[in-house]
């Protein structure tokens, strides 16, 4: 399949995978050979690759190399076809066609996988290249590895205006009011560092080098020239885009500029992607917000009633209008309040989706005309951030919007497409803040409203219309995304291409073990029959003490939501029942052996704890430290907790979705009923206990992040035990799982495990204890 042909500077290899000469700035492992082969496969094929590979294994390089290598074949192949063509037409000797057919079939090959025919389509220019992860500082890794590679390419990288934008007087102003302030201003010509982004010096320097986010608003400091629009100038113009991948599958942030007809679309760490498809087609409509959407449009109209308003921003509409928008959203609420709500556990009413566009209808808003109201809901952004004296930090005239242009661009979908919605209206107690009285600081208020979403239960909705904007290709990745073949499912688009990597760690470096009974011989489970049991928490705890006695440096601990690990700490904190004066709680005996962290619900907060657990761990003369978390939790993804800051993951339970959530109860039944109907697909069972096992893979992946990482994996649930759970584990953990008898199985196997790893002077306790030479990353 692969041969290594040759050997560049610098330590790069020349590889050739599939027929594609590939620059990789190390020997690769057998691992990334087949990474970068199924990629290159589902190029050539113009197919959809579905990957998943662990941490540590290069993944990122992998995407990088190979798409960018399958991208210069594909320019070969396709000056050579031109050159083919002008042959035929100008009937070159047979010795000349001879000549280059063979050349064309070489470079045919690489390109396509097949020699070359006649009906391969010379298009006009190379694929491009679209790459997006999740958030922008995992771009800026993505951004860091292309800049180690030998390849030479122009690129852009896409963000918000509140991320990009340098004008002072824009950013001083309520976030809310950002993008209106900036049409404005570019209309009227009034931002400086917009005129200036588009200078051909200043534009020639970004696509000069390779930037992530942090450059390009460096450079467009510099240069006093807008990012944004310094970013927008170059977009269809460069080799690859770096972009957050909300921005290709919500069409609300999808930029129009953006050319996707035979682009290459790749989703690095796409484990969240099911998640943000079905995020970027739902809303949630709640009456004091609408409310408020109200009281906005009266504050346009008020402000364009006044004497020195300026009459431009208006765009040909009138004050009458903003009146009739105000009626329109009145009347919504009135219709949503209207409604008989019935008297069950959560006060709720579910419809199918034809119910909303019915309502709309009612109101006379349709899919020919509910653009109208958009134009007005629009104008109406503008005039509100005219004035900023009446701006507030949330528009909610912007959610309204939102409402009508996903409920529209739904029902243009058909029944094809209704049919994975849902409409769920609930009673809820929502929180208002009230003016304060003079003197006085304002009270929060729980007041009645009614909660209107509009759910999508598929997030193939989503992906089928990126896809049907002419995609070449769709490359998946993430490090977790076990089960795949649920994972494919669920995107509702084919992935001929599928691998499930295994590790490029040997056996030894990872201790996997099921511990399905406490020291004290209780059961561990977190099944909703078992936790409430009296011996399940204690042992739980003192499980927890025996696996921090002997787990140097750093131990991370999941547990299945925030609640249950609240409830257990508490519990380790109370002193036992059965204990006598004087003797230490569960969690004083957890504190003698690590310092001791819990995972805060606040982002700032989490962030300062996770500095200050780092920290500790970093202390060459400290004990180390437990840092407790959620799965699905801040902690369980998208942090490097390499070497010492993670050298176990003890697992307690299985994180299944809450079973009454009226979302859960909503998926599980659509998917049975589809199941019944059109047998095909999986059951509301199997979906429920894949997002049980891939939350799980998600915290696990935490433990070993690199090829020189070790650490352990302690299963607490006596279910991890059965074959089918097992099952649903990645496949580079399967193999290494041992089920314990007994809770001293598994004190006696940890013990030893550690024991050979620091007791081995030849394993490097972190990669940069490697030495140089030998480093496989150097």
């Amino acid at each position: 399949m692969t041969t290594t042909t040759a050997q560049g500077t610098g330590g790069t290899q020349t590889l050739a995978v599939l027929g594609v000469s590939v620059r990789f700035p190390h020997s690769p492992y057998p691992q990334q050979l087949q990474l970068m082969a199924t990629i290159i496969r589902s190029l050539q094929n113009g197919e959809n690759g579905l990957v998943e590979s662990p941490t540590g294994t290069g993944k990122t390089l992998c995407l990088l190399c190979a798409t960018l290598a399958w991208c210069e074949a594909f320019a070969l192949w396709r000056s050579k076809a031109a050159l083919w063509l002008d042959l035929k037409d100008r009937a070159g000797s047979a010795a000349e066609r001879a000549a280059l057919l063979g050349d064309l079939n070489t470079l045919s090959m690489a390109a396509f996988g097949k020699p070359h025919n006649e009906s391969l389509t010379v298009v006009p220019g190379v694929p491009r290249v679209l790459y997006s992860s999740r958030t922008h500082s995992q771009l800026s890794q993505v951004v860091s590895e292309l800049k180690n590679t030998s390849y030479n390419v122009s690129s852009s990288v896409l963000g918000s205006r509140e991320q990009m934008c340098i004008n002072p007087s824009v950013k001083a102003a309520p976030s809310a009011a950002h993008a209106a302030i900036c049409r404005t201003k570019v209309a009227k010509k009034t931002c400086e560092f917009h005129v200036a982004s588009q200078k051909p010096s200043i534009v020639q320097g970004v696509e000069a080098k390779i930037m992530d986010i942090e450059d390009l608003v460096s450079y467009g400091q510099t240069q006093k020239a807008c990012p944004y629009f310094l970013s927008k100038e170059i977009l269809n113009k460069v080799d690859i885009t770096f972009l957050p991948y909300n921005y290709l599958v919500d069409p609300h942030t999808r930029s129009q500029q953006l050319e996707l007809k035979n682009s290459i679309l790749i989703f690095d760490e796409g484990h969240n992607l099911e998640s943000s498809c079905s995020d970027a087609s739902s809303f949630d409509l709640v009456t004091q917000d609408l409310e408020q959407a109200i009281a906005e449009v009266e504050i346009c109209t008020n402000i364009a009633s006044s004497s020195n308003f300026d009459e431009s921003l208006l765009k040909g509409l009138s004050v009458n209008d903003m009146g009739t928008l105000k009626r329109l959203i009145s009347d919504f609420i009135a219709k949503i309040r209207a409604m008989e709500l019935p008297k069950n556990n959560d006060n709720s009413l579910i419809k199918p989706a034809e119910f909303l566009i019915t309502l709309f209808e009612e109101l006379n808003v349709k899919r020919d005309t509910y653009v109208l109201v958009v134009k007005v809901i629009d104008v109406c952004l503008d005039v509100l951030a005219s004035d900023l004296g009446k701006m507030r930090s949330r528009l909610c005239l912007g959610q309204f919007k939102n409402a009508l242009t996903t409920t529209f661009r739904v029902d243009k979908g058909g029944s094809s497409v209704l049919d994975h919605y849902r409409v769920h209206i609930q009673a809820i107690k929502d929180i208002k803040q009230p003016t304060a009285a003079a003197g006085r600081l304002p009270v929060a208020v729980a007041v009645d409203s009614i909660k209107l979403s509009f759910w999508c239960f598929s997030s193939g909705v989503a992906m089928q219309a990126l896809v049907g904007l002419g995609v070449r290709s769709v490359l998946l990745a993430s490090g977790t995304l076990s089960p795949l073949h649920s994972f494919a499912h669920e995107l509702a688009i084919p992935f001929p291409n599928q691998l499930e990597n295994t590790h490029v760690i040997n056996p030894s470096q990872i201790f996997v073990g099921v511990v399905p009974k406490g020291p004290s011989g209780a059961t561990l489970s977190s099944s909703y029959s078992n936790r409430d049991n009296d011996s399940y928490v204690p042992d739980l705890g003192n499980a927890v003490v025996n696996f921090v006695r002997i787990v140097p440096d750093g131990v991370l601990v999941f547990f299945t939501a925030y609640k249950i690990m609240r409830d257990c700490i508490d519990a380790w904190k109370m002193p036992s029942k059965k204990a006598g004066a004087g003797q230490k709680t569960i969690w004083q005996r957890m504190a003698e052996h690590k310092t001791l962290f819990v995972e805060p619900r606040d982002k700032h907060e989490f962030t300062a704890a996770i500095n200050e657990y780092e920290r500790t761990i970093e202390q060459s003369s400290g004990k180390g430290a437990v840092f407790f978390a959620v799965c699905r939790g801040k902690a369980s993804e998208g942090l490097d907790f390499s070497d010492r800051k993670a050298r176990a993951v003890v697992i307690c339970g299985i994180p299944y979705p809450a079973s009454k959530e009226p979302k859960v109860i909503l998926k599980r039944g659509i998917l049975d009923h589809e199941l019944r109907t059109k047998k095909a697909g999986m059951s509301g069972h199997d979906w429920y206990a894949q997002q049980a096992a891939r939350a799980v893979n998600q915290a696990i992946g935490r433990v070993i992040r690199h090829k020189n990482d070790y650490g352990a994996v302690l299963l607490c649930d006596e279910r991890f035990s059965k074959e089918h759970v097992q099952g649903q584990l990645p496949v580079w953990v399967r193999p290494n799982v041992k089920v314990m008898t007994q809770f001293g199985d598994a004190q006696s196997q940890l013990t030893h495990f550690f024991r050979n790893m620091t007791m081995n002077s030849d394993w490097p306790v972190s990669l940069s204890d490697w030495p140089c030479h030998l480093c496989p990353f150097n």
